[in-house]
């Protein structure tokens, strides 16, 4: 199977890198119509692959600013920038191997608190 790696598109919800073949901006006539068509869809399956195509929404009820496409036409709607979706893509820190059965999750970075002095 060899190394997976793992998304997180917000909210802790975690999709497989290796299925997404588009990260785009939900603004454009197009996006809508995949997404409505999405929408449609939800509970099919993928007459090759099996997988259930559809629709998916993860934005936890905040405005959609980025979908995520998969090759087998599952669609993920997110909360987050497709920029911000594409950087943690390019990071290599969360892998599953076949060697080793512990999964990495890394999520947003929260800022540090800083420490008050007590007098």
């Amino acid at each position: 199977m060899g190394k997976i790696k793992l998304l997180n598109v917000g909210f802790g919800n975690i999709i497989p890198t290796n299925e997404v073949i588009a990260i785009v901006s939900p603004a454009s006539a197009p996006i809508k119509r995949l997404i409505q068509k999405a929408k449609e869809e939800k509970g099919l399956k993928n007459e090759v692959t099996g997988k259930e195509i559809g629709l998916m929404d993860l934005t936890q009820g905040r405005k959609t600013r980025s979908v995520v496409v998969t090759d087998y036409g599952r669609v993920y709607l997110s909360s987050l920038q497709p920029e911000t979706i594409v950087n943690r893509v390019k990071d290599d820190k969360v892998l599953l191997s076949d060697e080793e059965p512990e999964v990495e999750i890394v999520l947003a970075k929260k800022p540090k608190a800083k420490k008050s002095k007590k007098k």
